[in-house]
């Protein structure tokens, strides 16, 4: 009894040490880059000696690498604290590569980059794979060994590597199998989807078994429709949620150079899935899963297919969007916590077909029945969006993402969605103008460049209200980069809506610069400012024609009209000249 408790102390304690260790020695989210901290760069560099038990790094992280590969041993809790810390410090350490660092580490290029790191890979991976799939295996730690795998190839761009040895085979068997723990949890069959996505997707040069991905991803699709062919109502919601998994691992799987044939697999299975969410009570968990799949079936498919083929996607998004409508009406409806997720990934797929038209669709009758999905969800999700639910950060981002490529594409639809929608647009279009996010903020700034270039040759069809709105968003950009501090990484795209809004409302735009100028009681610097508001129309030849050359010339004048402009006139602010 006292050498378990022992050994159960000591399994706590070894896991709250690997807990503590994983943001120290990696910091890095999906989205981030893998990087070595310089910190641990600088011990590994100073330390002794060019063996492992004498460099502190190089010995800590290959210990974190054999505990993993013990890990089926271990105890669960500890077991999904060593895979949750590997998907951090496994990208970031195997296969170091000295030349990105300034530091640079002997002993870790030794035994963790070149034929060691990649034999580390394999066996991380194997292990990786091996507690995935083994029956038994405690859930919360099999998800979090299936994250570290599909983290280790994607990020490590170790496909090449992966694909060249026996553990690739083995992960695309294992996708293949209807027996596992694989199927049977969603989150694990999305993980080793990704990770052999990211295998097959880096090997268009011939290393692929294409074979055995075509095996794999029929096997997968296979799991689908064991769900889908008892109906509709049929099967539990796990075992919808499971379906829909296998649906994303099968989109996921195809980005390779067969990715149009695996398209055709997949497309017919997309009317059964939006059947389902119709027809559950469970329908906003699964709407969820069925808008996370066509985000990736997009993301996967879509550079590979012809206009007509790709038709059965969008029905599928048109789907979605109007299945949303029906289950959230007002705002009260997107109060909750839930409310707001549902709100997050259709506009996830809204933002993801819109941005997929300017890629492919530029131009074509495709763009035709895009333009529907998009303005359709527009005119959906627009009465549900305020400033308070716009100040959810994965509202805002694909949102405003929406809006920027909609005005690009479809500048006439969108303003004609009807005046209270299309005003509503345009007034959440001059609040995230001001957005702390620089990203956001420009592509706000470039929806209003779009929109008012549309409205400068369609002035008839805009009305009074939308005008006044117009009016207020240049009234806060003219003040906002004379007079507060701007953020200069949107300086282009305020140029674009500068020309865009002055071209369509010169008037106004003339009373705004004039009451500034008015308010300069020194006649010197009130000339200055004249004449160099004068050159920032006219300097190398700009014409007021809303053309791209324009708009190229319009940026560099805009540079030096800000660096002359901005200077005198806060300094007369301050001195309370103005």
């Amino acid at each position: 009894t006292t050498d378990s408790d022992r050994t159960e102390r000591l399994l706590e304690r070894l896991q709250w040490t690997v807990m503590v260790a994983a943001p120290v020695v990696a910091d890095a989210d999906d989205g981030d880059a893998a990087h070595i901290p310089a910190e641990m760069l600088r011990a590994s560099a100073d330390a002794a000696g060019n063996a492992p038990a004498e460099d502190p790094v190089v010995h800590m992280i290959s210990t974190l690498a054999e505990l993993c590969e013990r890990s089926q041993a271990l105890s669960p809790a500890l077991a999904e604290a060593l895979w949750s810390a590997a998907s951090a410090w496994a990208p970031a350490y195997l296969m170091y590569t000295p030349s990105l660092y300034k530091a640079r580490s002997p002993c870790a290029e030794m035994y963790l980059g070149g034929e060691n790191g990649a034999s580390m890979v394999e066996r991380l991976a194997r292990a990786a794979l091996s507690y995935a799939c083994g029956e038994g295996a405690d859930a919360d730690a099999a998800r979090a060994a299936a994250r570290a795998l599909a983290r280790i190839a994607a990020q490590l761009h170790t496909g090449l590597t992966l694909a060249r040895v026996p553990v690739y085979h083995e992960l695309l068997a294992a996708l293949a199998r209807s027996d596992t723990a694989v199927l049977r949890d969603p989150s694990i069959l999305v993980h080793l989807a990704r990770a052999a996505a990211a295998a097959a997707g880096s090997n268009v040069a011939g290393n692929v078994d294409h074979a055995r991905v075509d095996q794999a991803l029929q096997a997968v699709l296979a799991s689908f429709d064991r769900v889908a062919t008892a109906g509709p109502s049929s099967g539990t919601a796990a075992a919808w949620d499971a379906a829909f998994a296998a649906l994303r691992g099968a989109a996921l799987a195809s980005r390779s150079t067969t990715a149009a044939m695996h398209f055709a697999a997949i497309a017919p299975r997309l009317p059964l899935a939006s059947a389902a969410v119709a027809h559950r009570k469970e329908a906003g968990a699964l709407l969820e899963s069925f808008c996370d799949t066509l985000v990736d079936t997009l993301e996967a498919t879509a550079t590979f297919l012809e206009a007509p083929d790709i038709a059965p996607l969008y029905e599928a998004c048109m789907a979605a969007v109007r299945l949303y409508a029906a289950s959230r009406t007002d705002k009260r409806s997107v109060a909750s916590e839930s409310g707001i997720h549902e709100l997050a990934v259709v506009l996830h797929v809204l933002s993801a077909v819109a941005s997929r038209d300017i890629v492919d669709f530029q131009g074509t009758p495709q763009q035709e029945a895009v333009g529907a999905v998009v303005v359709e969800g527009m005119r959906v999700v627009l009465p549900l969006l305020d400033e308070e639910v716009l100040a959810v950060p994965e509202i805002s981002d694909s949102f405003y993402v929406l809006c920027d490529h909609a005005a690009h594409s479809y500048p006439g639809k969108v303003l004609l969605l009807g005046e209270s929608l299309a005003v509503r647009l345009v007034k959440l279009l001059r609040h995230g103008i001001a957005h702390a996010h620089a990203a956001t903020a420009a592509s706000c700034l470039e929806a209003v460049a779009a929109l008012s270039k549309f409205c400068a040759t369609q002035r008839a069809s805009v009305t009074p209200s939308l005008r006044d709105v117009f009016r207020g968003i240049l009234q806060d950009v003219v003040e906002h980069h004379l007079l507060h501090d701007m953020n200069t990484d949107t300086l282009d795209e305020a140029a674009q809506a500068w020309f865009a809004l002055a071209v369509f409302m010169w008037d106004d735009f003339q009373r705004i610069v004039d009451a500034a100028m008015q308010s300069l009681s020194n006649a010197t610097i009130r000339d200055r400012f004249q004449l160099a508001l004068q050159r920032l129309f006219t300097n190398r030849s700009l014409t007021t024609e809303l053309t791209r050359p324009n708009e190229s010339k319009f940026r560099l004048n805009f540079r030096e009209f800000l660096a002359e402009a901005r200077g005198f006139l806060r300094a007369s602010a301050a001195q309370g000249t103005m």
